[in-house]
């Protein structure tokens, strides 16, 4: 029928009319398999980059305990960030010299973490205490968020890739609104916010 089950096979034979050497479908042309390295050389480089020779990143998660989380919605959040700090589980590492701040709030701020590099038994403690977390309260969603700027601010500079990542499930009740933050981010009114 003209497939290519595997490569290094020529098929001379294949119905022209469906195959149309016109469109570039050449039967008879040869089609070497590119030679990789074994996985494991691939994950090595791949976790060299990440962790040791990648601009260090400043990352501040904004992770929302309220009372609507409870249920799937802390799960996976739970899960997600567990994910995200145990070591050798993705290629979103925490690398030596990466800075990760993390807010667990609802209608305030419940717990703040601040870890710098990528030490296991720390990483380890965090995952433990985020998973003890029970849902509970309103939403205030720009205060967290507010509090990661000012601290990705505060510690920018040209040595760090920095991000503010919200994980939510809902519209924020609490008094600030995206205006505080649009404001914050133009370097209007500043002194409201210290």
């Amino acid at each position: 029928m003209g497939r290519r089950p595997v490569l290094d096979i020529r098929n001379e034979s294949v119905d022209s009319t469906v195959f149309k050497e016109e469109w570039g479908l050449k039967s008879s042309y040869n089609i070497s398999k590119e030679l990789l390295p074994p996985r494991e050389v691939v994950d090595a480089a791949l976790n060299l980059y990440n962790t040791t020779l990648r601009k260090p990143s400043l990352t501040v998660y904004c992770l929302d305990f309220s009372k609507s989380m409870k249920g799937d919605g802390v799960r996976q959040l739970k899960s997600a960030m567990e994910h995200i700090l145990t070591p050798g589980t993705s290629l979103t590492m925490v690398g030596e010299k990466d800075i990760t701040i993390i807010y667990a709030f609802a209608d305030r701020i419940k717990m703040e973490w601040v870890i710098r590099g990528n030490s296991r038994e720390e990483l380890s403690e965090v995952v433990s205490q985020i998973a003890e977390l029970p849902p509970g309260g309103s939403t205030d969603i720009y205060t967290p968020v507010l509090m990661g700027l000012r601290a990705a601010q505060t510690l920018q500079n040209k040595e760090y890739q920095s991000a503010v990542i919200l994980m939510t499930d809902g519209e924020s009740n609490g008094e600030m609104s995206f205006l505080d933050i649009k404001h914050f981010l133009n370097g209007e009114g500043q002194e409201q916010f210290d």
